[in-house]
């Protein structure tokens, strides 16, 4: 059997008509039990909170019929809880207590819907098919996407530059392995996009795709994230929880930011990667793991190493394949796509670039890369006007930072627009001239001390 379609009878099984029903007193259960003989549900009773908790951490129910008044843990705190273990599942809250306070807290933790205790049995059904239905439609839309990301991986990934095309290759090849991949570059060069797409083009792709800000993380945060902690381990842990080295299974974690890990963490991810195998926090057996793997990073490792602050064992763990993302200023062929693309992502109209608003941004630097690219367009169309983006409707910075030869697209300009371009770049100068100093500035130029901290503001210039 293919390894594609074992993961699709993995799939199948996790989304089977399972329908918990929580409630202490085991006569609602076995009426709701003998209601549903006859439909394609299986219905499972747990008789408290606990017991609720305890059973949807092995299995997947596509519906939970919750009783909001229980003893010990009420529906509430069991609603909370069970969304934090499977928060796919959809939950109808039952309950002859429908105040409006409760109907409240149920619709902010996001139930699928409310209903009385005591409701007409065909009203009920109705309302697990309803759900049942939503779960399946939701199911398969997921799945659908899924495939659809493994068809075609590089489908988020703009552009068609010499650069870009080499990555692609790279992915082509590295994808249906299981190596490390290590994916370095600026900040906003889009290492997550790759990383996803590397996922999607592998035999992991129909498995979980868990992206980790790793370097944003404080380290018992991270751990806790990356490894789960048993009951007790700290003072809130107040339940065994999994952390995504489990719950990903057989997919694949992103790690970024990876420069920025702790000692100890870079100690422990190590041991992951050499023996396939995590210890929670609090425990003591260990957990054989099955998840692949990717960093990203925009510093450069080997100062890191060289410096002692990151381990080389690591650094050569982590480095097997490296894919670099080069800067948007050194693959100026794919900003012209881009900016179609973003057009067509922020707006339904038909909106078109004026050639010499093209022009300036096929000349900007880019200091925040794609990322910044994409804000550029966003913001200019909220201020374009008559379905046409010029240069105006861009940020100060864009007009005022262009590369060199950006000074002869000056005079492709209107009047206005060139004013406001040359008068930014003035400012920036005499600011710089006199390090910032804004009176010193006004006595050398010549121009009024308030109007000038007006167009400061205005072009959000740093002095």
């Amino acid at each position: 059997m293919k390894s594609k379609e074992i993961l699709m009878i993995k799939m199948t099984d996790t989304f089977k008509k399972k329908l918990l029903y929580v409630d202490d007193e085991k006569d609602n259960i076995g009426i709701l039990q003998l209601l549903m003989k006859d439909e394609p549900y299986e219905v499972v009773g747990a008789f408290n909170g606990k017991e609720a908790i305890d059973k949807v951490k092995s299995v997947f129910f596509s519906v939970i019929l919750l009783d909001i008044r229980m003893p010990g843990m009420d529906g509430m705190q069991v609603l909370e809880k069970l969304k934090e273990e499977s928060p796919q599942s959809l939950v109808i809250i039952l309950s002859a207590y429908g105040s409006d306070e409760n109907r409240k807290k149920a619709l902010k933790a996001d139930v699928f819907d409310f209903v009385d205790k005591y409701v007409d049995n065909n009203v009920l059904l109705h309302k697990v098919q309803k759900a049942f239905q939503h779960s399946d439609v939701s199911s398969r839309s997921d799945l659908a996407e899924k495939e659809e990301r493994a068809k075609f991986p590089y489908k988020n990934i703009i552009g068609g530059s010499p650069k870009i095309k080499e990555i692609f290759e790279i992915i082509k090849k590295v994808a249906p392995t299981d190596v490390c991949v290590s994916i370095t570059g600026e900040t906003g060069t889009g290492k997550e996009l790759v990383a996803r797409a590397i996922h999607a083009a592998s035999k992991r792709s129909l498995q979980p795709f868990m992206p980790v800000n790793a370097g944003a993380l404080p380290e018992t945060l991270l751990e806790t994230t990356l490894f789960g902690y048993e009951k007790g381990a700290f003072t809130d842990a107040k339940a065994r929880r999994f952390g995504y080295f489990e719950s990903c299974k057989n997919g694949t974690i992103f790690l970024d930011e990876i420069g920025d890990i702790s000692p100890k963490m870079q100690a422990s991810l190590l041991r992951v990667l050499q023996e396939k195998k995590i210890m929670r926090v609090g425990g003591s057996d260990e957990i054989d793991v099955d998840a692949r793997v990717i960093t990203a990073t925009n510093k450069y490792l080997e100062k890191l190493v060289e410096a002692g602050t990151f381990r080389q064992d690591l650094y050569y763990r982590i480095k097997t394949v490296t894919i670099h993302l080069p800067p948007l200023r050194e693959r100026r062929d794919d900003i012209k796509p881009l900016v179609e693309h973003f057009l067509g992502r922020y707006s339904n109209k038909d909106i078109r670039v004026s050639d010499e608003t093209m022009a300036i941004l096929m000349d900007y630097n880019y200091p925040g890369n794609i990322r910044e690219l994409e804000h550029i367009i966003e913001r200019a169309l909220i201020f374009q006007e008559k379905n046409i983006i010029l240069p105006k409707d861009l940020p100060p910075e864009v007009m005022g930072r262009t590369t060199g030869s950006g000074l002869s697209e000056i005079f492709k300009l209107p009047w206005e627009d060139a004013k406001i371009w040359i008068e930014k770049l003035y400012i920036e100068a005499v600011l710089e001239k006199t390090e910032g100093n804004v009176s010193q500035a006004s006595k050398i130029s010549g121009i009024d001390r308030s109007y000038l901290h007006k167009q400061i503001k205005k072009y959000g210039i740093k002095k």
